[in-house]
Order: structure tokens, then C-alpha cells, then sequence
């Protein structure tokens, strides 16, 4: 009998309740066991045989579909069986030994679109070296197209049945093969796009030929998402059940007995459910009673039990009393039992193999009425070593311990006799299938049973936070331009709303600050532009001729003005990586000669300063102000061709003195213009370039480049954070360094980081073990988290800006540039977005931590250092002085959870004692979802691998009250140095300022315009009132005066 026909007669004699519980039939939507000929039982899909593939009789399967490559020899199914953006394709394959071994690009499958030629296609040969599997998705629908294979091991041509599901769910894809999954990655391609029309095995006789000679069996498709478990239950011919999970083996005990992933069941007799007062649910044994696990619990090699136990009372009759034990008989078994000596009590290791007993006893004593986590570690090595470990410290080890030779067949809490159980309480058991590290058993220990006490020091202040943003470069344009307005509106919530939804979530990030790319003109050159890709061309304002067309940067105005005018974002930053192409040397916007000099010509650099408050002003006038202008970008870099005369993109080098001059040349302009926006310098490509920069800029060092001090120039020293990710030591020292140069220069002095992805492999170093390309999207964004920490708490960044918004799908199948992943059609209707972790992540700043909040100190029990903090869980607060709101966002960069406890000290009299805290969070599982509130301290246990923002009431209301955002008045900037200007969607008629006190401040009347300007020199830094009289009615605004 076959093995197919084994199982068939095997599911006609499995229990009627087990058929009912089949997942097999789950979202099945077609199948071919080819036992009937080619029939989908299924009746959706139909398989035609083409160039003589056949049925064949196979002696382990029975009738299977065959396919010599010699003959191109496939089958075909039209159309391709996709239906949405989740589909698992499984199928039987066999390699035979008469298939060519010369050549190594075979196909098995592909999915075709016969109008643009995209595919998804598994190779049973692949690699550089032939070495491996594969399966590629290359998507050829979306305007930059995507390329990304999965790799497995190599399917040789040995005549052996192999096991091969593809599962792709969204944008995430899985290759399993013979049960395991051998290849996972994030790919960002939405199989409903991809148009996909045709499915082939063998061959597809469309494209280059690559046949192979084979046997394929059991074609089952499925539009739904295979887990792990259910690929492992076809493999090994089970009945498919509902998805079992894929961790470790877990039970919480809240008040039942559920393991987390339903694997295993748990039951026995005298015990109940109780809540503990330090960990609330728990389960209890009474003594003599036992919890029996109904199998295996111990994986083959290598493994770790833990639970947290605790004996209320221990007295006499508790010696040589079980509290854990795995048994085949009397003869073999082994598990932990308490020994009493006097008034002390201690847990013992018992070993039993063939009769001989073996007792290690500790010597850390067992406390009445005091929880323990305990550890039971096994390593498969020579030794075979058993550790036992209390607390996170290692108490007993035993060697030559062989757990799998005892073949155990009972696993209980208690004894598996129960006359032997010692009872007591346990709570959180968990069984990881690896000998875990000393630190991390230390870690189950401490996450558990120990709460680490966090601070926030309300008196002791530091920075002012100015703002948190992003760039819009590079894809902006074409998201505003084409993408349907439903698609790109809710882009701009995601990047900028500070609403609520209906359950308290936050509906967008709230950036309080948007960096505008002011372009130079290479889009319009085209190829001309020697620039690459379009998409790193821009157009410039200026035509040729020195008139303007507002019309330009459509796409990125469109989501400027949804920043400013919807959303009223605060700060609005425009940056240029190349003057306009009409003023460089060589007409080009990159640097085409290799030196290190500016490209700007030396006779333009008016021209430049001339055109930047040209854009200035119009949008001003737009109702749009420019807080900063960046003239130049990463000037340490010579951003030339490469060996083909091409350039990356557009950028220029250029020396201090020449970033000086330019400033020097903006300052003169926009003074006797009378704007009031800042030029902002030089966005250092690195740390280390920004440091040698500020003593020349704003301080003595080189009198010829000094700027600060200057009109129009910003105080706020602006770089990047690439290239200072690598270890938490570099991360430390360089922001140390950076912040006492600032401070030795000039008080005054402010830390802008304005540019950071993942573009180096410093984002890794957190995740020992991890594989470049298999990054979860939590785990880069964690490495966000890290930089926004070291950042603001240890470089005092008052602004922290990301790169960027925007970009075309994921890097090598990670989430690592880009807040919001973009695939545009190619036809430039639509397209589809996925927002990632590192939206969500900056959002745990950004929305909540605002403009003019001040960091505060923040104390931990465990007096951790920063560096080492970096590496496992990480705190920051802030605070807003007006309304005594403290915000403390936390980061833990570890796989365990974490106990923590928050207080406040040192609270205004005028504020609330014992505030509440609202956390927010962002993990595998939530982006930035909110949670029950907690209390000042409460036990608070952040998730693994999570970021947690706590936003406290306002516990002093403001005694000023805004009109709604819909009223369509802006005042820029705010807050304000000598003057501001209002915008208003109706006619300004009056204005009158008053203090906090209600004492008129300033009157203008007889305005009759759209926009005005203030002139307030004479104040005193504070708060104030305008109240604006419009065609509509009186609107009331705060002004904040530095």
C-alpha cells in the first residue's frame, strides 16, 4: 500500500470529531492528489498538461503528475489561482535522478502575468555556488520593480519526496521544506497587484527555458496564511489542526490552564486557582495533589524549564516532597524535591537512571512564603550538565545527567506520584527548547520577580524639545501627484495627525516638524541630469529664464500644505542637496568634478541666497513659513559620478569656509528682506564632522567662518547620526563629546539631528544571532529607539528629524528607511503602502512628546549605566512646565519582558499627587496602542522587544482656550523672537494682544487682509493672548515670546 493511500484509509477511520476539526478544507481552494486524474476536488481551478506531462504510477505515493525536462514537458493552470494578498501553496516534489545536473536553473513553479512578465518561481537549485533552494519574487507591476529570493537548502536530483509550501501573507513570505521553514523575509509586494494570470509546474514556456524532470503530488492552495504547526501536521501526514503556536512552551495560569500555544494540556486533581498578592493569578497544588502535562515537554536536545514557585508554609512533612518531576518508573526519573534540616529548607536534584539514585543538594536556602523562579537547565553536551538555578543564580549542577535515556513518559508539577508533591503555588512556566545563557535565566528571574523602580526628577531640567520630524525626500512628489486622494490623505494622518480614534488610539504620529526638499532642477534636465534614477532628480521653482513656476513639486507641495495648513505642524524645515543647476559650475547637481569643492559658481552665490527668500516669501504668503533653510547637506562627501559617469543622486562637497560664506550670503539677503526664517547649518554627515565644525561656525576658532551671531542664522548646529550606531560605547562617547564642544562653545547653543536610517550594519549589534535581510520590523525599530534615546538623553537633541518619510518598498526584504513603505503602479494611478515600526516608533516621541516640553532627569534602582542601558531597557521624561503633564517613554531592547515601577519627585505644590499614566505601545503586536491606566507605583511589565510612552493627565489646566484647529488661523513662528506673521482663510480685521493678566499688549487694527505681521520687540518672554478679529468672528491664539 503507498503512503498516499495509507493516510487516505487513515482519515476514513479517524474519529468523526477529528474529521470535523481538519483544517485541511479550511480556505482550501484547490487540491490535485491526482489519484482521479487531473481533477481539482475542489472544482475552482482547472490543470492542463502540456508537451506530454503525464499521470504516472509512483511506488511511495501512488499516481502522481510527471514532467520530463528533455521534452519541456509542464502543466498550466489558468488563471493563476490568487485571489487578495494571502495565499499557502503546498505540493509533494521529487527530484529525479535522470534530471540534468549540469544545469542549474530549473523551475518546479511559477506564477506569471503574461502582460509585464512578473513571476514568483522555486528553483530546486540556486545560488552562486549551486548550493541551495530558492524561491524569487520579482514583481516587474510597480514602477521600481522588486527582486527578492528566499533561500532553503538544495533539493538534489536523488529520486526522494520532498515537502514544499510557499506561504505569503501580506508582505510576508515563508518557504518551508520537509516541515522546517527554511526562508522567511519581509518582501513588500502585494500579490493582488502583481496581476498575476498564469501558474506552470515544470516549466514556463513564456520565458527562458528552464525544465526540469520531476514528479510533483498533492497540490493543495489555500487562501489563507499555513502556520508552522499545520506545515509540520502535513508533512508528517496529521490531521490538520487550528494554528498551534510556535514559542516556547507557556502557561500563565491565569486562572486556568492553558498553554499559550494549545500544544499541550495540563490537568490533575487537587489544586485550585488563587490570587497571589504579589503576582495576582496563579495556580495551587495542594499537597499531595499534582498538575500532570499530557506529553513531552522536553524537546530531544538541549532544553530549560522555568517557573516561579512559592511554599507558603515548609515544615517537616515536607522533606523529600516533589515540587517538579518527569518519571518512566521507580527506576528512572529525575526532578527537584525540597530537603528540611531544622528550621531551614533547600531544594535537591534527584537522578535515577536504571535504579541508581543520585541527590545534589543546594545550598541556597528555600524561604517560607517567598516566590522563587527556578530554573532547570539541560545541556545536551559531552558533560550532559543539569543546572539548577534559584533566583537567577546557579545553586546545583550535576554532569553526566542523559534526560532523553530515561525514557520518560510522565511530566507533572508535583510528583508523578502524588502521596509525593510537596504543593505550593507556581505561576508563569516556561519551557524553551535551548540551554539558555546565564543572563538570560537571570533574566526570567528579574523580569518576574523583581520591579525596577523608575524616577522622573520633575526640578532637575534639561534640553527643550523643539521638535520631532521627517524628509520628504524622495518620493513625495510622485505619491502627491498620482496616488488616489484616499490612499495619500491617510498617508498624511499617519505622518501628522495628534487625534484620537473612537478606542484612544492615536490615528497619526504627530510630527511637529516636515523637512521640504527645495529642488534644483535635474528633473527637468532628464537624462540630461546624469542623475540615475528619476526619482532622485528634482524640479527647481526657477525657470531658466529667472521667472518662477509655482506649479513645480506639485506632489511635494500637496503634502506641505496638508502638514501646515490641515495639520498645523510646527516647524517646517527647507533643505537643498543642490543649489539650482542654472547657478553650479557645470550645470549639473552633483559634483561632476571629483575635488572637494562647492558646486555652486563663486560669482552666484547672491543668485542662490536671492532664490532661497524668493521661495521663502511665496510661501509665506501661501500661509506657509519656512522656520529654517539647510543650503547644504552632508558637504563631507563629494557625491560625484560613478565609473560610468552617472551620480547617485543629487549633492555637493563643499569646504567650512565655502558653508560659511554661503550662510554669510543668506544672512545679508534675508535681513534686508526682513524674513524671519533661520539659515540652518551644516548637516554634518556625521557626528564626528558636525564637532569640528561648531568651534569654526559659532565660535573663535576661525574668525573668517564664524556665522553665529549673525541676522537670520540659526543657533541650532545641525548632524547626522549615521556611522555612530556601531556599539554602545561609540553611541555614548561621540554624543559626550559632542554635547561639552557645544557646551564650550556657546550656551546658546541647540543639537538638531536631522538625518538617521539604518543605513549602516549598526542596527544589528542589539540582535546576537540575527542574519542581515531577516530583520523583524521590531527589531530595526528598536535600533530606532536606541539612536532616539542616545540622542536626547545624552546629546540633548532639541529636534530629531528621520530619513525618510517615503521610499519604494523595503532594502533587501528589512524595513530600515523608510516610515511609510510606498509601491507605486506602474502606471501611476495607485498603489499600496505598508506603515512600519519605525512610524510607529518615532510616534512614541513625536505624538506625544511636544514643541517646548523640557527633558527631565530620569533615575533607575538599578543605577544602570547608559551604555549598559543601551543594551537592555532604556527611560527618558518630559515635561510640559504649563501644565505639569510628565511624559516617560521606554524602550526594552531585550527578548523578556520587564517589571517596572514609576514615580514622580519634586512636583510643582500647584500640581496632583499620585498621577495616572496612560501607556501607549509599540510591539511585535501593537503600534501605538493604548492601554488601561496604571498608577504611580503599580507594576507596570513592558512586552519584549517594545516601545512604551506613559502620558500623564494635565493636572493644571490652562487658563487659556484655544479655538479648533478647523479655524484655519496660523501664527509663524510660535514661539516667537521679535515678530510673527498671521494667516488667516478669512479676512484679518483687527488684532489685539493681551498678557496673561489681561492687560492689552499690542493693537493693530484696520488690517483688512489675509495676513499681517506682528512686531512685539518690547515684550518679555511668556505667554500671551491675541485675540483676532476675522470676517467670521473673534479667534483666540496663544503666543509663546522667547
Amino acid at each position: 500500500m503507498t503512503f498516499k493511500k495509507i493516510l487516505i484509509y487513515l482519515a476514513l477511520v479517524l474519529p468523526l470529531c477529528l474529521s470535523a476539526q481538519n483544517y485541511a478544507d479550511y480556505k482550501l481552494y484547490a487540491s490535485y492528489d491526482f489519484e482521479q486524474g487531473v481533477i481539482d476536488r475542489q472544482a475552482n481551478t482547472s490543470l492542463e498538461l502540456k508537451n506530454g506531462a503525464r499521470i504516472v504510477e509512483d511506488a511511495v505515493r501512488g499516481k502522481v503528475l510527471y514532467f520530463s525536462g528533455d521534452k519541456r514537458q509542464h502543466a498550466v493552470m489558468v488563471p493563476a489561482p490568487v485571489m487578495g494578498d494571502t495565499m499557502s501553496l503546498s505540493f509533494w516534489y521529487k527530484r529525479s535522478s535522470r534530471d540534468d545536473s549540469k544545469v542549474s536553473w530549473k523551475q518546479i513553479f511559477e506564477f506569471y502575468n503574461s502582460v509585464d512578465g512578473s513571476n514568483i518561481y522555486f528553483m530546486p537549485v540556486y545560488g552562486f555556488d549551486d548550493s541551495l533552494s530558492g524561491v524569487v519574487c520579482d514583481a516587474r507591476t510597480f514602477n521600481s520593480g522588486v527582486w527578492e529570493p528566499l533561500y532553503g537548502p538544495c533539493i538534489d536530483a536523488n529520486d526522494a519526496w520532498h515537502h514544499v509550501v510557499l506561504v505569503v501573507h501580506e508582505t510576508s513570505w515563508s518557504y518551508y521544506l520537509d516541515g522546517e521553514k527554511v526562508g522567511t523575509k519581509n518582501i513588500f509586494v502585494s500579490l493582488s497587484l502583481m496581476n498575476l494570470t498564469h501558474l506552470f509546474f515544470g516549466m514556463n514556456p513564456n520565458r527562458e527555458l528552464h525544465p526540469s524532470t520531476g514528479s510533483i503530488d498533492d497540490i493543495n492552495i489555500y487562501h489563507y496564511p499555513l502556520s508552522q504547526s499545520q506545515v509540520s501536521q502535513i508533512y508528517a501526514g496529521e490531521a490538520i489542526t487550528e494554528p498551534l503556536g510556535e514559542g516556547p512552551l507557556t502557561f500563565h495560569f491565569d486562572n486556568n490552564l492553558n498553554e499559550e500555544g494549545r500544544r499541550i494540556t495540563l490537568d490533575g486533581f487537587k489544586y485550585s486557582f488563587v490570587r497571589d498578592g504579589q503576582r495576582g493569578p496563579a495556580v495551587k497544588i495542594d499537597a499531595g495533589g499534582q498538575l500532570n502535562f499530557s506529553d513531552n515537554i522536553l524537546s530531544n536536545g538541549s532544553s530549560t524549564i522555568n517557573f516561579l514557585y512559592k511554599k507558603e508554609s515548609i515544615g517537616a512533612t515536607d522533606d523529600g516532597k516533589y515540587i517538579y518531576q518527569a518519571s518512566k518508573d521507580d527506576d528512572n526519573s529525575y526532578g527537584i524535591k525540597i530537603k528540611v534540616d531544622g528550621d531551614a529548607a533547600y531544594l535537591v536534584l534527584e537522578t535515577i537512571k536504571n535504579g541508581v539514585k543520585n541527590e545534589t543538594v543546594s545550598q541556597e536556602k528555600l524561604e517560607s512564603d517567598e516566590w522563587n523562579a527556578i530554573s532547570i537547565f539541560y545541556s545536551m553536551t559531552a558533560q550532559n550538565n543539569m543546572r539548577i538555578y534559584q533566583n537567577g543564580k546557579q545553586i546545583i549542577v550535576n554532569a553526566g545527567v542523559e534526560t532523553y535515556s530515561l525514557g520518560l513518559n510522565q511530566w507533572s508539577l508535583g510528583s508523578t506520584t502524588a502521596s509525593k508533591s510537596a504543593g505550593g503555588l507556581y505561576d508563569e512556566f516556561v519551557v524553551e527548547n535551548y540551554a539558555m545563557r546565564p543572563d538570560g535565566v537571570n533574566e526570567y528571574y528579574k523580569s518576574n520577580l523583581t520591579s525596577l523602580s523608575i524616577t522622573v526628577d520633575f526640578a532637575n531640567k534639561h534640553q527643550t524639545i523643539r521638535n520631532f520630524g521627517a524628509s520628504d525626500a524622495w518620493d513625495a512628489d510622485v505619491l502627491g501627484k498620482y496616488w488616489p486622494e484616499e490612499k495619500k490623505n491617510r498617508l498624511a494622518e499617519l505622518l501628522f495627525s495628534k487625534e484620537f480614534d473612537n478606542e484612544g488610539n492615536p490615528k497619526g504620529i504627530g510630527l511637529s516638524c516636515w523637512r521640504f526638499n527645495i529642488g534644483s532642477g535635474s528633473a527637468e534636465q532628464g537624462e540630461e541630469s546624469k542623475i540615475a534614477g528619476p526619482s532622485k532628480r528634482t524640479e527647481c521653482f526657477m525657470n531658466p529664464d529667472g521667472t518662477y513656476n509655482w506649479e513645480k513639486q506639485k506632489g511635494q507641495q500637496w503634502f506641505l500644505k496638508k502638514a501646515v495648513l490641515d495639520y498645523e505642524v510646527e516647524d517646517i524645515v527647507g533643505f537643498m542637496n543642490s543649489p539650482p543647476v542654472y547657478f553650479t559650475k557645470h550645470g549639473y547637481a552633483f559634483n561632476q568634478e571629483n575635488g572637494w569643492d562647492y558646486i555652486l559658481a563663486s560669482d552666484k552665490y547672491d543668485n542662490f541666497a536671492s532664490f532661497t527668500a524668493d521661495v521663502v516669501e511665496h510661501f509665506d504668503k501661501e500661509g506657509i513659513h519656512f522656520d529654517y533653510i539647510s543650503p547644504i547637506n552632508e558637504p563631507q562627501y563629494q557625491w560625484g559620478p560613478g565609473g560610468d559617469g552617472w551620480a547617485g543622486q543629487e549633492g555637493s562637497p563643499a569646504t567650512d569656509q565655502q558653508i560659511a560664506d554661503v550662510t554669510k550670503s543668506m544672512s545679508r539677503v534675508f535681513a534686508s528682506r526682513k524674513l524671519t526664517t533661520e539659515v540652518s547649518i551644516a548637516e554634518g554627515g556625521a557626528i564626528g564632522s558636525l564637532i569640528a565644525q561648531i568651534p569654526k561656525f559659532w565660535g573663535n576658532e576661525e574668525p573668517d567662518m564664524k556665522v553665529g551671531g549673525l541676522p537670520n542664522v540659526s543657533y541650532v548646529a545641525s548632524g547626522h547620526s549615521y556611522w555612530s550606531d556601531r556599539n554602545p560605547e561609540d553611541m555614548y562617547n561621540s554624543r559626550v563629546h559632542l554635547r561639552e564642544v557645544m557646551e564650550a562653545t556657546d550656551d546658546k547653543l541647540e543639537y538638531f539631528q536631522t538625518e538617521y536610517s539604518l543605513l549602516d550594519g549598526g542596527y544589528t549589534w542589539g540582535h546576537p544571532g540575527g542574519i542581515v535581510g531577516n530583520f523583524r520590523e521590531i527589531e530595526c525599530a528598536i535600533a530606532l529607539a536606541r539612536m532616539l534615546h542616545v540622542d536626547l538623553s545624552v546629546g540633548n537633541a532639541t529636534g530629531w528629524h528621520w530619513w525618510t518619510a517615503f521610499s519604494q518598498g523595503k532594502h533587501l526584504g528589512e524595513s530600515r528607511f523608510a516610515l511609510l513603505e510606498t509601491m507605486t503602479t506602474k502606471d501611476m494611478t495607485d498603489g499600496f503602502y505598508n506603515d512600519t515600526k519605525l512610524l510607529y516608533t518615532l510616534g512614541q516621541y513625536s505624538r506625544f512628546v511636544r514643541p517646548g516640553m523640557k527633558r527631565v532627569e530620569v533615575n533607575r534602582s538599578d543605577n544602570l549605566s547608559v551604555i549598559a542601558a543601551l543594551r537592555n531597557d532604556m527611560y527618558s521624561a518630559y515635561i510640559d512646565e504649563e501644565t505639569n503633564q510628565v511624559i516617560i517613554v521606554a524602550a526594552n531592547s531585550k527578548i523578556t519582558q520587564s517589571r517596572i515601577e514609576l514615580a514622580v519627585e519634586n512636583l510643582p505644590v500647584s500640581a496632583n499627587s499620585g498621577l495616572e499614566f496612560t501607556p501607549y505601545i509599540t510591539s511585535d503586536n501593537d503600534d501605538m496602542r493604548a492601554y488601561p491606566k496604571i498608577k504611580e507605583g503599580e507594576t507596570f511589565i513592558l512586552p519584549p522587544l517594545s516601545i512604551v510612552t506613559f502620558v500623564s493627565e494635565s493636572t493644571v489646566p490652562s487658563s487659556i482656550t484655544e479655538e479648533p484647529e478647523e479655524i484655519n488661523i496660523h501664527i509663524y513662528p510660535n514661539p516667537i523672537v521679535d515678530e510673527a506673521t498671521v494667516n488667516s482663510r478669512n479676512t484679518i480685521r483687527n488684532i489685539t494682544v493681551y498678557d496673561v493678566y489681561g492687560k492689552v499688549v499690542y493693537q493693530q487694527a484696520g488690517i483688512n487682509d489675509n495676513m499681517c505681521k506682528l512686531f512685539l520687540p518690547g515684550l518679555s518672554a511668556g505667554i500671551y493672548i491675541a485675540n483676532i478679529e476675522t470676517d467670521e468672528g473673534y479667534r483666540i491664539q496663544k503666543i509663546v515670546k522667547k
